[in-house]
């Protein structure tokens, strides 16, 4: 088990290939390289935050903490809403004043993996001194003289692992925006106060979205088997097996780990389970 608190998590700022009114509070991390490597953080954006129309070869579920954010022809996503932008589907973003967004990155359906920021910010920033990045595109000039413009995520992709990014077939038209509100919350059997809401299994890999809901005294366990489970505290304090969790505290619980959660005042935790890749999931 892993807990990192907002207040003493690490920060980072806006990216080469995606420059201007975003930053980073870095929660808990993966492992590089490792094909169910993830990122979650809190991505803070401004007015000045903006993307061209792209896509990953990874997965991205966000849920809103603090004010709006827009994407994909004006819709937006409101406080308290869930999104996920599945691997392969377009999209495009826009800044909507000040925001603040809980952000998980991992590996979609396909195993395409998810690079991590320490790639994404070292190979951005190398390749900032052979071209440009703007407007979210890389141009360079080949050694014919030849301009050529890419995508900027997709070109520090292509540097770092030395082939053409090859994206996943959609699974979604677009981004998909959940109002976790419309949910019942449903009681857990054998657990007094404690409630859950399911949200979504997003495809064949497992990755999910919940949320979990303790009464003041009440506890519940957690198990990250088969998968890694993301715990972030939404509203209240407790703790996890004897360790305080207090409001945007994250927990990552590993696969195989029990763990107790207690509430010392209403707690409610948003949950991820990240997707698996080497066991069958399938129940027929």
């Amino acid at each position: 088990m892993l807990i990192a608190h907002r207040d003493s998590a690490p920060t980072r700022g806006g990216y080469a290939h995606r420059p201007g009114g975003i930053s980073f509070i870095a929660l808990l991390q993966g492992e590089p390289g490792a094909i169910d490597n993830f990122d979650l953080s809190i991505a803070i954006s401004t007015d000045d935050f903006f993307t061209p129309r792209h896509r990953h070869n990874f997965d991205q579920v966000r849920f809103m903490l603090q004010g709006e954010f827009s994407f994909d022809k004006g819709r937006v996503q409101r406080p308290g809403q869930l999104s996920y932008f599945g691997e392969g589907t377009y999209y495009q973003q826009k800044g909507v004043g000040y925001s603040e967004t809980l952000l998980l990155q991992c590996a979609g359906a396909s195993g395409s993996g998810y690079m991590g920021f320490e790639l994404l910010y070292k190979k951005g920033h190398e390749l900032a001194q052979r071209g440009k990045f703007e407007d979210g595109v890389y141009t360079w000039y080949d050694e014919k003289g030849v301009k050529h413009n890419v995508d900027g995520y997709q070109a520090v992709w292509e540097a770092v692992y030395g082939r053409k990014l090859e994206y996943p077939e959609p699974r979604y038209e677009g981004a998909v925006i959940i109002n976790p509100e419309s949910y019942a919350w449903v009681p857990v059997a054998g657990s007094p106060g404690v409630a859950v809401r399911e949200l979504a299994t997003f495809h064949e890999r497992g990755l999910s979205a919940g949320q979990l809901r303790l009464d003041a005294g009440a506890s519940h366990r957690v198990t990250g088997t088969p998968a890694v489970n993301l715990l972030f505290v939404l509203e209240g304090s407790g703790t996890v097996d004897g360790q305080p969790i207090r409001r945007h505290s994250a927990v990552k619980v590993e696969r195989g780990e029990s763990v107790l959660v207690s509430a010392a005042e209403p707690l409610v935790l948003q949950r991820f389970r990240l997707p698996c890749f080497d066991q069958a999931l399938a129940v027929a």
